[in-house]
């Protein structure tokens, strides 16, 4: 609701949603709900593989320690979406920042993430799907899925190796020129 204020408030005729992890799923519930003025949406290290779902018993645990130690599930949490390589600099200021989040807001949002339906939103879209993943290299990497995404929605993605869960961050260089590519197949025909 709050990106489709924002695009309404605008005034946008036409939109190209980004949305990095919890903004992919984001992105497709506000394409959803803005037929013909979102074009396409762009996934950053998000999306993956619509048929994945995280073990219900893992996903129980995880939630469990999030809630009783937030900022030392994050200490354990944030190096594991980085590849063992990563400039120490930039771990710790992905640390710093994930652990001043509010706990709460946190919880409730790593919840309601679990429970969405990625088959479903990307079917309900209606919109060309393209994300920008990680090409895999750390501990809580699930590979991307193309063909299996094909199913649900008209989906590819372009991979970025030796990088983790912030492409964008991590070879700002080569994301970038990534997105430029990815960006020019969506260019508006006049």
């Amino acid at each position: 609701g709050d990106v489709e204020a924002v695009v309404r408030d605008l005034g946008l005729k036409r939109v190209i949603l980004i949305g990095h992890s919890m903004g992919g799923p984001e992105s497709l519930l506000a394409a959803k709900r803005m037929p013909r003025t979102v074009v396409a949406v762009i996934g950053v290290d998000t999306l993956p593989n619509a048929e994945f779902k995280m073990p219900q018993e893992e996903s129980k645990k995880f939630m469990d320690a999030l809630e009783k130690d937030f900022k030392g599930t994050m200490r354990i949490g944030i190096p594991g979406l980085l590849p063992e390589k990563t400039d120490p600099e930039l771990k710790t200021w992905l640390l710093t920042r994930a652990e001043a989040q509010d706990p709460k807001v946190a919880a409730v949002l790593m919840r309601d993430l679990s429970a969405l339906d990625n088959k479903l939103l990307l079917k309900e879209a209606k919109v060309p799907v393209r994300c920008i993943n990680s090409g895999g290299g750390f501990t809580s990497h699930t590979p991307t899925a193309i063909e299996t995404n094909k199913k649900y929605a008209d989906y590819n993605a372009v991979l970025i190796d030796a990088v983790g869960h912030f492409p964008m961050l991590e070879k700002p260089a080569e994301f970038n020129e990534k997105l430029r590519t990815v960006l020019k197949e969506f260019a508006a025909k006049n």
